[in-house]
């Protein structure tokens, strides 16, 4: 398990985390039972529903479902948020180029 009181942040994690209410408690938890995307540059945890642990108390477990921990290529928390519905969009995104998504694609041509 991820010792919540060695987690390192950024200045921005640590904001944005603070903002969005979600504790170290729930980073650590998704950094240690959530599903883990490579990105360019960055990884992503995921912590669905069906990866919380039984253990954790339902209450808990709702307010936890869909939290969202990138981590740095050193391990460092860059931002935290929750979004119940991102899994299927971060299946797609992750290990794609960040010049040949849709968006803002160099030469103007889109590539499905």
């Amino acid at each position: 398990m991820v010792n919540t009181d060695i987690i390192q942040k950024t200045k921005h994690a640590a904001e944005r985390q603070s903002k969005r209410g979600i504790l170290d408690q729930q980073t650590g938890l998704a950094m240690d039972f959530g599903q883990r995307f490579h990105g360019t540059g960055v990884e992503y945890c995921f912590l669905g529903r069906k990866d919380i642990p039984e253990w954790i108390d339902p209450w808990y477990a709702e307010r936890m479902d869909g939290t969202v921990v990138i981590l740095s290529r050193d391990g460092v928390v860059i931002t935290t948020y929750r979004n119940r519905k991102y899994l299927p969009r971060l299946r797609k995104r992750t290990g794609v180029p960040r010049d040949s998504r849709r968006r803002g694609h160099p030469d103007g041509n889109y590539h499905s």
